[in-house]
Order: C-alpha cells, then structure tokens, then sequence
C-alpha cells in the first residue's frame, strides 16, 4: 500500500477522493484544507511526522497556491511524489505543470486509483 497526503479545500472531494483511492493501492493516512494545515501535519506540528509516498495537492488553496505547496514538499520530503489535481483541463494548466516539480497532472473528474498508479508508473 502506498501512502497518501490529500491536499483540497472541499471537504467533499476529499471524502470522494479517500474513499476512491482506498478501493485501490493507496491509504490517505493524512489530509489538509490548505497550504499551512498541509505544512502542520508534514512538519509534525499535529503529532507525529509522517513522509507519505504520495500528496495529491489541489492548485487553488485557499491560503496559497498548489505548486508553491510542491516546491516546499520537494526539499521538506524529497521522498514524497507530488501530482496536481484541479478541476482547471490539462490546457489550462500544462504552462504551469511543466514549470514544476509535479510529477504529473489529473482533472479531478478523471481521478481513479489506477489513473493515479499510471502517473506514478510513468515517474519511476
């Protein structure tokens, strides 16, 4: 099983997106609503630190931007693999995506365990 931060501030694609995920591979062991609870629970200033092999990270948070969040995972745990998901298409992000650190990009509305595998696949 590989382990999963969720990074969205919609309680109900966080939900949607665990439930998903657990049917496959993966186990969200820790999510946040925005950029500074995902810094909270990386940094263990909500128990104890956690590095999870995945962080499914949002574009638009509420308090900052999804790829500023990739840039500060990559040096805060260089072991976690980070995929943007947004609701934006792939056009409308591709700019930003191959600017970043990001190991891959999928629309919320295509989101399965396996699509999510394949992208982790493909970075290895």
């Amino acid at each position: 099983m590989l382990t999963v931060l969720l990074v969205d501030d919609h309680d109900g694609f966080r939900r949607a997106a665990r439930e998903l995920l657990e049917t496959g591979p993966f186990t969200v062991v820790l999510e946040a609503a925005d950029v500074a609870g995902a810094r909270a629970v990386l940094d263990g200033s909500c128990g104890d630190v956690v590095r999870p092999d995945v962080a499914l990270i949002d574009i638009g948070l509420p308090d900052g931007d999804g790829f500023q969040l990739a840039t500060w995972l990559e040096s805060h745990s260089p072991e976690t693999t980070v995929v943007m998901v947004s609701s934006r298409s792939r056009v409308e992000v591709s700019l930003r995506m191959s600017a970043s650190c990001a190991a891959g990009f999928i629309p919320k509305d295509e989101l399965t365990p396996q699509v999510l595998a394949n992208v982790l696949r493909c970075t290895t």
